[in-house]
């Protein structure tokens, strides 16, 4: 009894201790370190190459899902990468799938329901930590300056301690702040040999989506994002939209 109640006592003295030490700045600064060398570290070895568009479902659940994570696609070749949507619980599977979040171009958001936008700010974090070199744009339907002005409003106190505490160097403060940009149906962007393309779609459905996204290349095809204009036309509608594009 003796002998439990001494490994005991020890174990209660060492975690003190630890906690103790974790309030010290220098050891926050060890740890944050360490962390942050290993995300980039896991940023930097990526996917196994491919060249060719690939898409990963980073979260799928609906507003009320149970444990999964919420919308989330992530759409990468061996020169761009894009997000759309960030429900909650997405960006630890972001994480565990080593996308290579150091290059991550873009977030693409539909529509502004919390499940497709609540991780805004955690993808930013985190592809800030792991060197994004430019500013995080936020592309959306009339509204996303709105919703970006929020998430930099909410978490203005955070880049600044982040920053303050960890060094410009490792953080600089310009990356952390989203930028915006407002999209209308036609051509959002066009990147050598990435196009995206967004129409715009029934006013039956704008309330839910209020765009349609297209990731189309002569060489890596094409993926749309979008759901079918009726429900009765949804097999047909399908079959179009398949055409030549991987799905």
């Amino acid at each position: 009894m003796k002998k439990v109640f001494l490994v005991a006592l020890t174990i209660v003295v060492i975690l003190g201790i630890g906690q103790g030490l974790l309030k010290l700045p220098a050891v926050q600064d060890v740890v944050v370190e360490r962390g942050t060398a290993a995300v980039a570290e896991r940023a930097s070895v990526g996917l196994s190459e491919s060249s060719s568009l690939r898409v990963f479902v980073c979260g799928s659940a609906s507003p009320l899902g149970m444990g999964q994570a919420q919308a989330c696609i992530a759409v990468v070749t061996p020169e761009h990468f894009y997000l759309i949507d960030s429900g909650a619980g997405s960006t630890d599977n972001i994480n565990r799938m080593a996308l290579p979040t150091n290059r991550l171009q873009g977030l693409l958001i539909t529509h502004f329901h919390s499940d497709h936008i609540s991780e805004i700010y955690e993808v930013n974090l985190g592809s800030w930590v792991s060197g994004r070199p430019t500013p995080l744009t936020v592309f959306g339907p009339t509204g996303v300056d709105e919703i970006v002005s929020g998430v930099n409003a909410t978490y203005r106190l955070d880049r600044i301690y982040r920053t303050g505490h960890h060094g410009e160097e490792l953080l600089a403060p310009e990356l952390g702040v989203l930028a915006h940009e407002t999209i209308s149906p036609g051509m959002i962007f066009a990147l050598t040999p990435l196009s995206t393309g967004v129409g715009g779609v029934p006013k039956l459905l704008r309330r839910f989506l209020s765009s349609i996204i297209r990731f189309h290349s002569a060489e890596y095809r094409s993926v749309p994002f979008c759901p079918p204009p009726e429900p009765a036309e949804s097999s047909r509608w399908w079959m179009r939209q398949s055409r030549g594009r991987m799905l």
